[in-house]
């Protein structure tokens, strides 16, 4: 006895035309308004730091990345590579910000939520300088996996979440674009770009940007 296959028509129905997503439309390079840097500058860079924790005894079910293997091998605990971290967190993280300081940079901050929560000053000095927050997971030996059930990974976002500055709600998002629409002057769907520039330099932290796209796209159309 054969199985049937099942039928498969020979031409699917055709894709819509436009983007796969809802956040910018189709835009050939040639036809781009030309690119200007602030005064002119031709070169743009960020800054990304990474503020983790290493735990000593992580969980026995605990899934940690296979890089961190020291010279001599695994240990547990690895006082070695708890260390190494730990300098970083007292003492380097303090000549990076002089640094960072000294030239005026805003930097994004990679933050897993242990050590957001064991190092409270680090987080505020961060906060200080308005640098954006990116989640980073639960400490440095303890991935977030696909072995995840979904109520771990809920739980996971929760306790990330706890560590975030408040998101603005609706509301706040209008006034927030609204504002930003008459400060750059904007008046069509190319000045979109402009408008979600001066929201990201104002409301990084606070401001979900797939959510103000439609919002500015939807003024803007």
């Amino acid at each position: 006895m054969t199985s049937v296959p099942p039928k498969v028509p020979k031409n699917p129905p055709p894709l819509s035309p436009g983007m796969d997503n809802p956040w910018y439309d189709y835009s050939p390079f040639p036809t781009r308004p030309k690119l200007a840097w602030p005064r002119n500058a031709r070169v743009a860079f960020c800054v990304v730091l990474t503020l983790e924790y290493y735990e000593l005894l992580p969980a026995e079910d605990a899934v940690r990345d296979s890089r961190f293997v020291g010279e001599f091998g695994n240990y547990r605990p690895d006082y070695r590579t708890w260390t190494q971290r730990e300098y970083g967190n007292r003492t380097g993280i303090f000549r990076v910000l002089d640094v960072l300081d000294r030239y005026q940079v805003r930097a994004g901050v990679a933050v897993n939520a242990m050590a957001a929560e064991r190092y409270p000053y680090l987080i505020e000095q961060f906060k200080k300088r308005k640098y954006e927050f990116i989640a980073h997971g639960h400490s440095a030996n303890r991935m977030i996996t696909s072995k995840m059930s979904e109520a771990e990974e809920k739980a996971e976002i929760a306790v990330i979440e706890t560590f975030l500055p408040q998101q603005m709600d609706e509301t706040a998002m209008e006034q927030a674009v609204a504002a930003a629409i008459a400060e750059t002057g904007a008046a069509s769907i190319k000045d979109m770009g402009k408008v979600m520039a001066a929201l990201r330099a104002k409301h990084a932290a606070t401001l979900d940007m797939g959510k103000a796209g439609p919002m500015v796209k939807a003024r803007l159309s």
